[in-house]
């Protein structure tokens, strides 16, 4: 690992800038940095686990951000195989250094995005993804004092567009809370009811770990989303039974079970009963509302005498 610090490229806010030679696993214990880091995952895919064992896949073309003095480290004190360079910085140590790019409103504005967002993954921006192997390459190439005046000042100016590209991505992705992350998991399981959906699939439509996803679906619903899961599926089975005439078998399949004898087995040991005695007991109720004295008498069930409609 090569590592740059602010004062070698006289750039205050840097603290260090690392970059792996070449791809490789690193053992990663628990550690902390006095300024925030931008991990950025050039290949590979690797995962780290921030304090109260909260988990954080990071996979190729993302960056995850560390808030400053966040404890975290590779899960199970490994970084995974992958292709690596990384940002610590402060924004606050600003120095009288001529050669920084932005001005003291800028910083601040940069700053309280990443201290709003977190810790949290995200994409490259497109402005990233041309120019992420240049920084890399600098970094890799650093011969200390031997290095010339322009690549010093080539590497100061990528250093500094990498953390403003991050902070604009930062600040592009909505907040969300975790009752609305819930509330977009519930919505795409019901719009996939009748595909063999996975949870791995939903986990990677919301871009959490299956953890985080397990931790929030269960602390909002009570459930587990595999079993919210097969909850919503018997719902709208249930609906099918009762209002249309489709038969069991194209239920199953409308509603995600492999076949008919899957949904009456999944149904049985939810309601207690077959999807064919739940059919049954509500067409003999149609059938005893149609035949209910007050139906005869030309009254509504709750009552009142039917209007005869005008001629």
């Amino acid at each position: 690992m090569i590592k740059i610090t602010g004062t070698e490229i006289d750039l205050p806010l840097l603290i260090e800038a690392a970059a792996d030679r070449s791809p490789g696993a690193e053992r990663l214990g628990w550690h902390s940095h006095e300024g925030v880091q931008l991990v950025f995952l050039i290949t590979g895919a690797t995962t780290y686990e921030l304090a109260a064992g909260r988990t954080l896949d990071l996979p190729g073309g993302h960056f995850l951000v560390v808030p400053a003095r966040a404890p975290h480290r590779g899960l199970n004190n490994v970084r995974m195989p992958s292709e690596v360079t990384s940002l610590t910085f402060n924004l606050r140590r600003r120095g009288k250094s001529p050669a920084l790019p932005f001005t003291r409103p800028e910083l601040d504005l940069m700053g309280s995005c990443f201290e709003e967002a977190g810790a949290g993954v995200y994409p490259f921006g497109p402005a990233v993804k041309p120019i992420i192997q240049h920084l890399k390459a600098d970094i890799v190439a650093w011969n200390g004092s031997q290095t010339t005046w322009d690549r010093r000042a080539r590497l100061r100016m990528l250093v500094c567009a990498h953390i403003l590209e991050a902070a604009r991505e930062v600040a592009c992705k909505p907040v969300e809370r975790p009752n609305e992350i819930v509330r977009a998991a519930v919505e795409y399981l019901r719009t996939h009811l009748d595909e063999p959906l996975s949870v791995a699939a939903l986990t990677k439509h919301l871009g959490f770990s299956r953890a985080r996803v397990f931790q929030l679906f269960t602390a909002e619903t009570g459930l587990a989303p595999h079993h919210y899961l097969i909850r919503l599926r018997l719902e709208k089975a249930t609906e099918l039974l009762r209002n249309t005439r489709q038969s069991i078998t194209e239920i199953a399949f409308a509603t995600g079970f492999a076949s008919g004898q899957h949904l009456s087995r999944v149904f049985r040991t939810y309601h207690g009963e077959t999807p064919s005695a739940c059919r049954k007991s509500v067409n003999g109720l149609a059938s005893a509302a149609a035949n209910s004295p007050a139906r005869n008498q030309g009254l509504q069930p709750n009552g009142f005498v039917a209007r005869a409609t005008a001629r």
